[in-house]
C-alpha cells in the first residue's frame, strides 16, 4: 500500500474557484488593500500598477476570490473581468499571466472538510469535467488550468507545480 503522496510539487497556492479566471502560476507582482469599491476594478491610490498588465490574475484574499485584468485605467485603478471588490479594505494579490510564467498546468489537492465534494475542471487539453464525490485528502489525477465555481462544492483546494 502506497503512503506517500504521489505527487511532490515546488510552488503551491490556494485555489478560488472561478467561472472567468484561470489559477494563476504563484508568482506574485503586487500586493495591497483595495480602497474605494468600485465595480469591475481594483482600486488602490497607494500603487501605480506599472507592472501590471492586460492577462495578469488579481487574487481578492479576504473575499476568496478572483479576476482577470482586463486593463490598467492609469495610476491606481486596474479593470477586471469580473466583480470581486464589493467592500473597501480588502487584501489583494496580483499574480503574474501564464503567458509570462512557465505555468503548464497544475494538480489539485482536494483538502477541505466534511464529505466528498464535486470538483469541476478545465484540463490543460481544453476539456472540462466534474470529479463527482472527489474524496477529501487526494488529489484529482489530471493538469487543470481552471477550477470553476460553478459546479465546485470542494472547499480548501491547493494548486501545486
Amino acid at each position: 500500500m502506497q503512503t506517500t503522496p504521489l505527487v511532490a510539487g515546488k510552488r503551491a497556492i490556494y485555489v478560488y474557484p472561478s467561472d472567468v479566471t484561470d489559477i494563476p502560476f504563484p508568482q506574485k507582482v503586487v500586493s495591497g488593500v483595495s480602497q474605494t469599491p468600485t465595480a469591475f476594478q481594483l482600486v488602490d491610490s497607494s500603487k501605480t500598477f506599472a507592472e501590471v498588465k492586460a492577462g495578469d490574475i488579481v487574487y481578492n484574499v479576504t473575499g476568496l476570490s478572483s479576476a482577470t485584468v482586463v486593463r490598467v485605467d492609469g495610476p491606481g485603478v486596474i479593470v477586471l473581468n469580473a466583480d470581486i471588490f464589493a467592500s473597501n479594505a480588502q487584501n489583494y494579490t496580483i499574480y503574474a499571466s501564464s503567458n509570462d510564467t512557465a505555468n503548464e498546468g497544475c494538480v489539485i489537492y482536494v483538502g477541505g472538510q466534511g464529505q466528498n465534494e464535486d470538483v469541476k475542471v478545465t484540463t490543460i487539453g481544453g476539456d472540462v469535467v466534474v470529479f463527482h464525490r472527489a474524496p477529501l485528502g487526494t488529489y484529482l489525477p489530471v493538469i487543470v488550468s481552471k477550477v470553476w465555481k460553478t459546479g465546485t462544492s470542494a472547499i480548501n483546494l491547493l494548486a501545486i507545480w
